[in-house]
Formats: C-alpha cells, structure tokens, sequence
C-alpha cells in the first residue's frame, strides 16, 4: 500500500505495536516506520532508549511485532503515531516505554522542505568540490582484511559506508562489518609507498590554546586559532583539521587556498606521541592514539600500563590474552 516519491520519502510507511514479555507481564510500545523494503520483511523493533533496553534484556525471542496501520505518506505516518500513543495514554502509562508523545517528525518535515526550497539552484563552490574529490580519491585499506582499494567507490556495497573517512582519520575506530563473520572494521588511508598513514593528532593530551599556528602558505605566525581565523577568514575547525592531518589545506571565505600546521614543540612532552611496545606481541606502534585504535583499547588504559599504574591493558582479539605495555625506546 505504500508508495514511491520523488521528494526523499520511503516506499512504506506503518506504525506498530512492539510486545515485550518480562517477569512482570507484558509491556508495549508504541512507534512508526518508515522504509523501502516491504513491511512484512522489516526487522525493526523501535529506536526508543527504553524498548531498546528492553529488547536487549530479554531478547528479540521475547518480543513481538503488530502493525496498527499502514500510512500513504510519512507526514501522515507522524500524525498517526501521534494520535495512538495519546488514544492509549502511553506516555503516562506504566505499562508502555515510551517517553514522547510522538508526532514531532513532521516539524522535522517542514523544516527539511524549507531548507530543501532554499537550496534550489545553489551549487557546491569548486574548491569544496576539489576537498570531496581528493578526500575520495585517497587509497584506503582495510586493516581487518588487508584489501587495499582505490578509493571509497571501489570498496564492496556489502561493507562500504559513509563514515570510511572519519575511522581512516581517527575520528571513529570501527565502521562496517564483515557480512559473514560480524566482525567489526578498522580502516586506515594508504600512502604511495604502501603503509598505513595515520594522521598526526597532537592535541590529545594538551590543550589546542598551547600551541601555535603557522600559515605554511603566507609564512604567519599566530598565538591562537581564533586571531589565525580572524586574519585569513577560514574555519577554525578547518585550520585544526589542518594542522592534524585530517584534511591537507583549508579555504578562506574569498577561495584562497592555505596550508597550516602546528608551531615547533617538545614532543617529549605529548605522551601520547611516544613510540609504545605491546610486550605481548612485540609489536612497536608509533603512538598511543594508534595502538588504541589497532587494539581496540582505551589510551588512558595503555598509558597507565605503560606508567606501572595497570598491569595490562585491552586483550589480544585472537587469543584473548590479556596484553602488556611499556614506553618504546630505541637502542
């Protein structure tokens, strides 16, 4: 009964009754969906903090789904969502999870109409452009399988998402899962000769207003990030990516193209840019921040560890042996 638009909608729009049985009875809760896939073979089972506690507490052998009614368009869904949650009294109910009263997606609608409307005939300015296509164009490799690919498109449907770039520049440290065994994927960009290239993230342990900023293009020194922003009109979230590799240069509000980086520093003084020893597996990293990230293990953990404060930190994902660190100091 669904159907298909042009506007950004799904195909099928429903809301239903989710049944939960727990030592007390049985609990409900109330919600609508939205998708492109047929109602029958939807898995959903709610987004809402509580259901979703519940759901994992008992498990999904203990849950059951109904379909109160099938909506035309997702504003109409909304309504609907609405109007049943208040037909029950849910929000106030002790017997139901739900903690809103629903309906608030059709705000959400209009706003993305009128921010639809305004964006008609604008287009993205060129070097925002040059930004999205270098940072697609860059060699990645997944860590998990050691599969080197060209670029994000050449990555498998199955495992390719959107957040590719934000695990390659540390931002995340999984994104995606391998479809046959579950596993979680790690990623990082390539360089030309092959390796791993990591960014540089300096300002993990010490606050960004205690360095410096140099404007590799026009050759300026500034003592803050705001007055560096002030002088050449760029982003100061964009300058700060700059100076820790998560983007190669930054544009100012006329177009101008800069490069930046942080002023000389004591590297001895960041611990969390000392080279550290997994004792466990020999395996030398260049920093905290990328053993955390290869071993899915907390920095603080790592250096407190390395400290003597910890014995050990995280566990090896093979043979879940429980692993040793120390600093790494070369010979």
């Amino acid at each position: 009964m669904g159907r298909s638009f042009g506007n950004g909608e799904k195909k099928f729009n429903y809301v239903y009754l989710i049944t939960v049985l727990t030592e007390n009875g049985e609990k409900y809760y109330i919600g609508k969906r939205s998708c492109n896939c047929p109602i029958e073979k939807d898995t959903y089972l709610g987004s809402g903090t509580l259901i979703k506690r519940a759901v994992k507490k008992y498990g999904k052998n203990k849950v059951t789904k109904a379909i109160i009614c099938i909506c035309e368009t997702e504003k109409e869904v909304f309504e609907k969502e609405k109007y049943y949650i208040g037909l029950f009294n849910a929000c106030k109910d002790k017997n139901f999870y739900n903690i809103a009263d629903g309906g608030q997606g059709a705000i959400f609608l209009e706003t993305r109409r009128k921010i639809s409307e305004a964006n008609i005939g604008k287009t993205i300015p060129d070097y925002q452009k040059e930004i999205l296509s270098d940072i697609h164009k860059r060699k990645i490799i997944c860590i998990n399988t050691k599969q080197i690919y060209n670029g994000i498109e050449e990555v498998p449907k199955e495992i390719r998402n959107s957040h590719i770039n934000q695990c390659c520049r540390g931002v995340r440290t999984y994104c995606g899962t391998l479809p046959e065994t579950g596993e979680k994927l790690m990623w990082a960009y390539v360089n030309e000769n092959g390796e791993f290239d990591y960014p540089e993230i300096p300002s993990f342990d010490r606050k960004i207003n205690d360095f410096t900023y140099i404007c590799l293009t026009t050759g300026k020194h500034y003592k803050s990030i705001g007055d560096a922003s002030k002088d050449t009109k760029c982003n100061r979230n964009s300058i700060r990516d700059c100076c820790q590799g998560k983007q190669k240069t930054t544009y100012s509000k006329n177009g101008k193209k800069l490069q930046w980086q942080y002023s000389e520093r004591d590297e001895g003084t960041l611990q969390n840019n000392k080279k550290v020893l997994c004792i466990t597996t020999k395996e030398i990293f260049d920093s905290i921040r990328i053993a955390s990230r290869i071993t899915n293990t907390a920095t603080t953990s790592i250096s407190g560890c390395c400290t003597g404060r910890l014995k050990t930190a995280g566990k090896h994902p093979i043979t879940k042996e429980p692993l040793q660190w120390k600093h790494y100091t070369e010979q």
